[in-house]
């Protein structure tokens, strides 16, 4: 695929040229985000990074608690028992909801509710996962780091980690 930038200037790197006007198409950034791994996402465990809990506390809906958020690898079923991480809690699926409407079936990289069968305190950065497919816990990560600030990165300097919708000092 071609497309026209200007290192100099960033053009079509990240944002569209406003100096190339006559080219409609993705960005750089936009095109390696598109470009397919050799891997299907729905054939990898299923994780479900969880963005917001949804409590309407309306006449129609009273006990109604979902768990929204784009699952991230992987597929969910009505009936699949997860685990809730970090606290290990563990429930089955009860419902998904997708653009307000029941299916048995998600899968990366839609955005769904999902609904558990039992009212667990979950909240906005925690992770569903499949109760039989765990990933290891732990306090210690290896990482390539690519580093776009204009000061030099410092050796042991605390900086902010975001995993998902989770952001923590590390």
């Amino acid at each position: 695929t071609a497309i026209p930038i200007s290192a100099l200037a960033g053009d079509n790197v990240v944002e569209p040229s406003a100096a190339m006007d006559w080219y409609g198409g993705p960005t750089v950034l936009e095109h390696l985000e598109s470009v397919p791994t050799g891997r299907e996402s729905a054939a990898r465990h299923a994780r479900l990074p969880v963005q917001v809990v949804i409590r309407p506390r309306t006449p129609e809906h009273p006990d109604y608690r979902g768990y929204a958020g784009q699952i991230a690898t992987g597929t969910f079923r009505v009936g699949d028992e997860v685990k809730v991480l970090p606290s290990g809690i563990g429930s089955r699926i009860s419902g998904i909801d997708l653009l307000g409407v029941g299916v048995d079936v998600a899968s990366a990289p839609q955005s769904v509710t999902l609904l558990l069968e039992d009212d667990i305190d979950i909240s906005r950065g925690d992770l569903i996962v499949p109760a039989h497919d765990v990933p290891a816990l732990g306090r210690n990560i290896e990482a390539t780091v690519c580093h776009l600030a204009d000061t030099p990165l410092t050796a042991g300097r605390r900086v902010l980690l975001k995993h998902t919708t989770r952001t923590v000092k590390a």
